[in-house]
């Protein structure tokens, strides 16, 4: 095989790599419209936050003036706050939130079966990811950058004001 046939061989094989990592940009081009569309259908972006300290609280979804059905201008023109709502400090004290903030340092028992939690890391020497397991049902949280951030989110309990 002389070098202009060599070249045309490689040329040619570039063309069809190049063609098919085009196509697979198509093929994830598509599935990211259908999944635009699909998140037009749901709630409003700041109802789905679960890490908002006001996520779920009935006062926040009614202080926002604004167009619950449309989920790109959900803050319209809002409480002028920013997209939080007046209640945040009592928010905090726990008098209006059903989401109230708990600070603690050791994981609370397990919300399911009441069993005994507590908080791991994986690849402790490198930094990995922390999680709460209960010893007893073994449901446990998804991984958090730090220890106290596995265990707050374990301790964010639905308490009824």
């Amino acid at each position: 095989m002389n070098e202009k046939q060599r070249k045309l061989a490689f040329y040619k094989a570039l063309r069809k790599m190049w063609t098919k990592k085009i196509r697979a940009m198509e093929v994830a081009n598509e599935n990211l419209d259908e999944i635009i569309k699909s998140m037009e259908r749901e709630e409003p972006r700041f109802l789905l936050d679960k890490d908002s300290i006001c996520y779920g609280c009935p006062e926040y979804k009614n202080i926002m003036d604004c167009d619950l059905t449309d989920p790109w201008n959900h803050w319209g023109e809002g409480d002028g706050n920013g997209g939080v709502c007046d209640t945040v400090e009592p928010c905090y004290a726990g008098s209006r939130n059903t989401y109230k903030k708990k600070e603690a340092t050791e994981p609370l028992p397990c919300p399911f079966c009441g069993g005994e939690a507590r908080s791991y890391e994986m690849a402790r020497r490198t930094g990995g990811p922390s999680y709460v397991r209960c010893g007893n049902c073994g449901t446990e949280t998804t991984g958090y950058p730090s220890k106290e951030k596995a265990i707050a989110a374990w301790n964010r309990r639905d308490e009824k004001c």
